[in-house]
């Protein structure tokens, strides 16, 4: 069955899986989460698109396999957006550091 799975993933993700995407550089953390999740975003996207083809063919095994897959993406795009909320408010108590000392 997983050898099905795989070829199921491979028809879909092969074309695209032998190009890596560029490196996404940033000035702090913040932008590198940020570009992170447009890229969580287009996974989830490509999932929910491959779980509703299979169910619009009919083939229970893709819908299943790719909306497990959709459900993770989904749950680390909701991690980005809270770790990206909590660096964009300061954590209370917090002071800056003066250069002088």
């Amino acid at each position: 069955m997983w050898k099905d799975h795989c070829s199921h993933a491979c028809a879909w993700v092969a074309p695209n899986a032998s190009q890596l995407r560029p490196a996404q550089l940033g000035v702090d953390l913040l932008s590198l989460l940020q570009a992170d999740y447009v890229f969580e975003m287009e996974l989830v996207q490509l999932y929910f698109d491959a779980a509703s083809h299979g169910a619009r063919i009919g083939s229970r095994d893709d819908r299943v396999f790719f909306q497990s897959l959709l459900e993770e993406e989904q749950a680390h795009a909701q991690e980005l957006t809270m770790w990206m909320r909590q660096l964009e408010r300061p954590i209370s108590g917090q002071r800056r550091l003066s250069k002088t000392a």
